[in-house]
């Protein structure tokens, strides 16, 4: 203990050597150093960060980033109501089976830059999901559609089915794809001034990306306007297919969030083997935070120290005094009690959650079921149509478990019942349910987002799900709040 604070003492003697240089030259003249350098004399101790997801995690990995290659010193304490470290990005584990069984976000693209580096730090395995088998579409009463193994078989089927119109949507959706790649660019660059690239906005991101006017308008709608020749029979099968299972919603979601569940094949979309909230375990591990999960934070109160706002957050029956605090977990569903005066008004609108059920079965799907043979090899995924009735959105085969039975993942508006599970399975080992908000319901709207910056030194990540709800949006937006308070940071203390 007395070597920790010899050396503790011998830091505190550098920065304050540090701070007198820095005064020096900027007294010489060298006013673009002055920003640069005084932060290791001003820069507040402690910042808590709430929520431990996507947007959480990147916040803090960015902050740390930056904080250390500035030679900065703060406590960075994460909260996380649940047990675990990820938010709404976890997974369950079955003995025999080669990877993790997802329950929240279970997929990205690629070119999704930010946890694809993630990943790849933590040495953790990516599987492309077009090793993940066919795909059928289901109608009630029968298959309508069903990819083969062999691939042109499957585009022989499409072009009779559906024509060219696929090939049209996945032609606009990457190039929607491209101006979402724009932000990199943007968030990865310089500014002359010294401070870090930042929007005030999830408005502005998406301005600078040409893709806001797409939250504004249906992804049937923005079709229609482009004079895009799109079957009928493509939007009611195919494309409501696969909005269903990307965001348990069907084709009037906003154009920006249908582009985006068409994004990519199957050889650019992966999942990760250790499972997504391994990847945010990892990055929350690195940069050396307190991490405090099963700690739900019950309120944030502001307290005014020398002109500066300060906030208490209260948690647990505790309560600590934070120069930043950051709150990554949507505020609809955060049970924080936040002090009136401090919210914007964008801020205080409740959006409404799509509700999504998972029921994940240790079993065999029953043939007959489909209208199928007894013995008959069935899809791999299986997607529903809309308004037919059917209980499910799709399921799906996660592999095969130690006790030789397979795994299956079913998306659901409600509760499956026992008596619908008793029908599709012919038989069942275990039955796990689990209910979770999963991301807004995203029609178009032109409801201005709340900004990322609420109140001085307190930020928000989540409005960005305003527009799209993936998880390398809210990684951005973790990276973004955590450039805005590296910023207001840098410039507090060359105010001094």
């Amino acid at each position: 203990m007395k070597m920790k604070w010899h050396i503790v003492g011998i830091m505190r003697e550098i920065t304050s050597a540090l701070a007198l240089l820095c005064l020096l030259v900027c007294v010489t003249g060298y006013d673009d150093v002055c920003i640069h350098d005084l932060s290791q004399a001003t820069v507040p101790k402690r910042i808590a960060i709430i929520g431990t997801g996507a947007g959480g995690s990147s916040a803090a990995h960015y902050l740390n980033q930056l904080l250390v290659k500035d030679g900065s010193f703060a406590d960075i304490i994460l909260f996380e109501k649940e047990a675990r470290v990820g938010g709404r990005n976890h997974h369950k584990s079955y003995a025999g089976l080669d990877s993790q069984v997802e329950i929240g976000g279970s997929v990205y693209h690629l070119q999704n830059y930010n946890i694809r580096n993630f990943t790849r730090a933590a040495n953790f395995t990516e599987r492309k999901i077009s090793e993940e088998g066919e795909l059928g579409i289901w109608n009630g009463e029968e298959f309508v559609f069903q990819t083969s193994s062999w691939s042109p078989i499957t585009i022989a089927k499409v072009l009779w089915r559906y024509g060219l119109s696929p090939m049209k949507v996945r032609n606009l959706a990457v190039d929607a794809k491209n101006r979402f790649l724009r932000i990199y660019e943007h968030m990865n660059g310089k500014r002359q001034d010294g401070l870090m690239p930042a929007f005030d906005r999830p408005r502005d991101i998406f301005e600078i990306m040409d893709l806001e006017s797409l939250s504004r308008v249906s992804f049937e709608e923005h079709l229609r306007q482009l004079g895009e020749d799109i079957s009928r029979t493509f939007l009611d099968e195919f494309a409501t297919v696969v909005t269903k299972i990307n965001y348990g919603q069907n084709t009037n979601i906003s154009a920006l969030a249908g582009f985006l569940c068409f994004i990519g094949s199957g050889n650019e979309i992966v999942s990760v083997r250790e499972g997504i909230a391994s990847v945010w375990e990892n990055v929350v591990k690195e940069t050396s935070a307190i991490v405090r999960t099963d700690t739900m934070v019950n309120k944030i109160r502001r307290i005014e120290n020398e002109g500066a706002s300060k906030y208490i957050v209260e948690y647990d029956g505790k309560a600590d005094t934070f120069d930043v605090v950051v709150i990554a977990t949507p505020l609809e569903f955060s049970g924080i009690d936040i002090e009136e005066g401090v919210l914007p008004v964008e801020a205080r609108f409740q959006r409404k959650y799509q509700v999504t059920h998972v029921t994940l079965v240790e079993g065999e799907l029953d043939p007959t079921y489909f209208g199928h043979r007894e013995g008959d090899l069935l899809p791999d995924t299986i997607g529903s149509v809309d308004g037919k009735g059917i209980p499910w959105r799709s399921v799906s085969i996660k592999g095969r478990s130690k006790g030789g039975q397979h795994v299956y993942k079913i998306f659901s508006g409600e509760e499956m019942k026992e008596e619908h599970l008793e029908k599709m399975f012919s038989k069942r080992s275990d039955t796990f349910h689990y209910r979770w908000d999963a991301y807004p319901v995203l029609t178009p709207n032109d409801r201005e987002a709340p900004p990322f910056r609420l109140h001085p030194g307190l930020y928000y990540v989540n409005g960005m799900e305003n527009y799209a709800s993936v998880i390398e949006g809210e990684s951005i937006a973790g990276q973004n709040v955590a450039h805005l308070i590296y910023n207001d940071l840098m410039k507090a203390a060359a105010s001094k």
